[in-house]
């Protein structure tokens, strides 16, 4: 049986497009495993390809499909989906660039979306809702895939992403937002996920049962996100080509059985731990399952890529043996009550005792406090702090759209030369010895120097950015703004973090922040670019955000607002206790929309909103929570 709530949020989709044109379109089977009110439907739905490209269409589709389901979780549970892909022809290829400037295909996608060069949308919410209603309206969750190579894609009500040469793992990061409401990278949302919390307390925080398994910590946000916790370093949630950390497994894995009904009432093994470690030997543990007679084992084959059956016991460990020793085995286990069984559960990684005891025993922790030294235009050196019983040291680079190896080092530095000149770097290290890795650390942003050579044509250098300045300063965010620099055609924002310029990103001639969950201050810099150039950095400037008026103390695990971006309405739930009070701010902290209600669940209507960004307040008189609103 499907799951209620995703019915009922179903039911009020269907109610804000009763008044759309239904048009129904070509339904092509990618993938079934069974009738789809049995099976979580993932519907495709293409934006930008013309009635000649739906050959090109089908294609990409597989592509992305193929390797979707080739890696973790959904290798595990790919028999709980079925997936189909609407044939929808646009009368032009592509995605717009601009919000205000649209082109003729089917969904409005478009580029630039808030001012966010990567921020790609489907605008025509409402059109995509009517032709999925129309063609397959069993569907669990729609992904927009847009006929456009440059990169981009966005989470929301639609998993949406670009035909880019990462458009399989933009589907699977969008997937992590809408589909499980999994959190990313960004601190400044500010509520509770399931992997992001503000509870720091390894006994009560919400993945206290996969803490220090396959690097699962609690590792704080960078500041001005301080208050805020996530689980994992390296998850695909955070960068993308990395795989998702175990309580991302958990919560894709999850959603997926409360859709569909399956092994609903048999649990997935919980409490993973390893005992009795020997140089070839080790115990497997776990906890009960409610209503499980036994429990099959699997082991991961790193010759075939595969997971290997091991065992079965009815017993709540088993001694697996005759290993290599000083190797590292991964595990995993699931519960079986008759001819049910439950999902796998996250995998168990046991890093076996060296022969010679010499100190190898234990993979190295991860490197920390990255540092950057003798920057040039070209060239600059990484550093950071030497691990205890590490090795050597592997390095990668961004290389674009993923992390690429630059080398290894034996010592706490490496050299990176033969860059771009004034190009902007990336790079993260992990340690190694020969127990095995640790994570990677966190990325480090430098910016290389200017080279300084116009090659002596007499051309316009572009200039630093001038007149830098704090607009609309709130309790949760300012706009940036400056001087706009002849020829430039974006800017790049850095503020200081840790110890470091970080990059923002490009922009315009302005820039929003957010949401800050402490009132602190920032100090922020930015310099001009074009498509050949890039001006030298500002002088920083220094804003300071005002205290907010009351304590934020909402139960954000209890707050939803969906669809977010939203056209004519949205639907608000909250943990509040009677009367509550909502403010709806444009971006110049101007109310332009307010009222007191007592219900659970607000319906909010925004339909006659000018499209664009906006910030609702919600409170009585001891809570207040914020959260950006998109109106599409």
């Amino acid at each position: 049986m499907k799951n209620l709530k995703l019915l009922l949020m179903f039911a009020i989709i269907m109610l804000q497009t009763l008044q759309a044109n239904a048009q129904s379109f070509p339904v092509e089977a990618i993938m079934e495993n069974g009738p789809s009110n049995e099976k979580v439907n993932f519907l495709f739905m293409g934006d930008g390809y013309t009635s000649s490209q739906m050959s090109q269409y089908i294609s990409d589709v597989n592509n992305v499909v193929n390797e979707f389901f080739t890696q973790a979780p959904f290798n595990n549970i790919s028999s709980s989906f079925n997936v189909y892909a609407v044939k929808v022809p646009s009368n032009v290829s592509g995605a717009a660039y601009s919000p205000s400037n649209l082109i003729d295909n089917y969904f409005g996608s478009t580029f630039w979306y808030a001012g966010i060069e990567r921020l790609l949308v489907a605008t025509k919410s409402s059109t995509v809702y009517s032709v999925a209603n129309a063609s397959f309206p069993e569907y669990d969750q729609i992904f927009i895939i847009v006929n456009d190579t440059k990169y981009g894609g966005s989470g929301g009500e639609f998993a949406t992403f670009s035909i880019d040469a990462s458009a399989t793992e933009l589907a699977l990061h969008e997937a992590g937002h809408s589909y499980a409401n999994l959190a990313d990278e960004y601190w400044y949302i500010g509520q509770e996920n399931a992997n992001r919390t503000a509870n720091s307390n390894p006994a009560t925080i919400k993945w206290k049962e996969f803490l220090n398994q396959q690097g699962i910590g609690i590792y704080q946000y960078e500041s001005p996100g301080n208050g805020w916790y996530r689980p994992h370093q390296n998850c695909k949630m955070r960068y993308l080509g990395s795989d998702f950390c175990l309580v991302c497994q958990n919560a894709l894995t999850e959603t997926t059985m409360d859709i569909t009904g399956e092994d609903a009432s048999i649990g997935v093994p919980s409490g993973l731990t390893n005992s009795n470690i020997q140089t070839t030997s080790f115990m497997a543990n776990w906890n009960a399952v409610a209503g499980a007679s036994s429990y099959d084992l699997q082991l991961w084959n790193s010759v075939s890529g595969t997971w290997d059956n091991a065992a079965s016991t009815s017993t709540l460990s088993y001694a697996f043996s005759g290993f290599e020793a000083g190797s590292t085995q991964n595990w995993r286990v699931r519960a079986v009550a008759g001819n049910q069984t439950s999902a796998y559960s996250a995998a168990m990684a046991a890093v076996l005792q060296a022969d010679d005891n010499g100190g190898g025993d234990t993979p190295p922790t991860t490197p920390v406090n990255l540092s950057s030294s003798n920057v040039g235009s070209t060239s600059f050196t990484g550093n950071w702090d030497a691990v205890d019983g590490a090795t050597s040291y592997d390095i990668q680079r961004w290389g674009g759209s993923s992390w690429v190896s630059a080398g290894t080092s034996t010592s706490n530095s490496f050299e990176f030369t033969g860059l771009a000149s004034g190009s902007d770097q990336w790079f993260r290290v992990r340690a190694v010895n020969s127990a095995g890795t640790s994570n990677y650390s966190s990325y480090l942003y430098v910016g290389l120097t200017d080279g300084g050579d116009d090659g002596g044509d007499g051309g316009d250098e572009l200039t630093s950015p001038t007149n830098l300045r704090a607009e609309n300063v709130v309790s949760y965010g300012f706009y940036a703004t400056w001087d706009a620099v002849s020829a430039a055609t974006s800017y790049e924002v850095q503020i200081w973090q840790n110890g470091s310029w970080v990059s923002q990103g490009s922009t315009q001639n302005e820039y929003m922040w957010l949401y800050f969950s402490s009132y602190q201050g920032e100090y922020w810099r930015v310099r001009s670019k074009n498509g050949t150039d890039a001006s030298a950095y500002s002088d920083w400037i220094h804003t300071q955000i005002p205290a907010a008026p009351m304590q934020q103390e909402m139960d954000f695990e209890k707050l939803t607002v969906y669809p977010n971006p939203g056209k004519d309405f949205i639907n608000i739930g909250h943990g509040y206790q009677g009367t509550v009070e909502l403010e709806l701010l444009n971006l110049s902290g101007q109310v332009i929309m307010n009222g007191t209600y007592d219900d659970a669940t607000i319906l909010l209507d925004i339909s006659k909103l000018a499209s664009g960004s906006y910030i609702l307040r919600l409170h009585n008189n001891e809570h207040l929570s914020v959260e950006k609103i998109i109106k599409m």
